[in-house]
């Protein structure tokens, strides 16, 4: 009788921690989701592509595009207000283009 509650007992703890927290061989654990190593990566607990970098939570692309503190752009454009605007083509004047 023991042995049986022993039993149950490591069932359950083991289906309530395992399920939570396992990941498939080759693969690692980042927030709530497994992520594949050296194709992604887990950046405070979003996973990027492995050449991305983090920008506001979201991931991006340097060199293709540029993180200007919160606002992701294009690597040819720049912020202005909310939005972003081709240098060179438009200007920013008190965040209206």
């Amino acid at each position: 009788m023991l042995g049986a509650f022993i039993l149950v007992l490591l069932v359950v703890n083991l289906s309530s921690t395992s399920a939570a927290s396992t990941c498939a061989i080759g693969r690692q654990f980042c927030g709530n989701v497994c992520y594949v190593p050296g194709v992604q990566k887990c950046i405070k607990q979003v996973i990027c592509s492995y050449h991305q970098e983090l920008c506001n939570g979201r991931c991006y692309t340097p060199g293709v595009q540029q993180c200007y503190g919160k606002i992701i752009c294009a690597y040819d454009q720049k912020p202005c207000g909310k939005i972003c605007y081709k240098v060179g083509i438009q200007k920013c004047l008190n965040d209206v283009i």
